[in-house]
């Protein structure tokens, strides 16, 4: 799968599975499934080691990185994340968590 990479302004998109599994292991994320996933639809997700706010949205259970992106694969997600956070547009601050699937076509058509 190639890497789309569309820059936006403060972050990229990709469907590339080496790009999006560096990214979460560099910060400590591992793959998880939603708890409740709507219309029989898995939802992949990021659980960072050291999250504490208690989110039971994600399931504890951690599941393989193959079955995370046959999830993100067969819902024909595309991976819109952050590198960097940053009070102003040079997004020169800390490394960043923020992460978001969103639909695959529609990141296309804003490119």
């Amino acid at each position: 799968m190639t890497d789309t990479n569309l820059d936006t302004k403060h972050g990229r998109v990709t469907t590339d599975h080496r790009t999006i599994r560096q990214w979460a292991e560099e910060r400590g994320g591992n793959p998880a499934v939603e708890a409740k996933a709507e219309r029989g639809i898995t939802i992949p997700r990021i659980q960072f080691s050291d999250d504490e706010d208690g989110d039971s949205t994600i399931d504890g259970t951690s599941i393989s990185w193959h079955e995370w992106f046959e999830a993100f694969e067969s819902g024909d997600f595309a991976f819109a994340y952050q590198e960097r956070t940053s009070n102003d547009e040079t997004l020169d601050g800390d490394e960043g968590r923020f992460y978001k699937l969103v639909d695959r076509t529609a990141s296309r058509e804003h490119a």
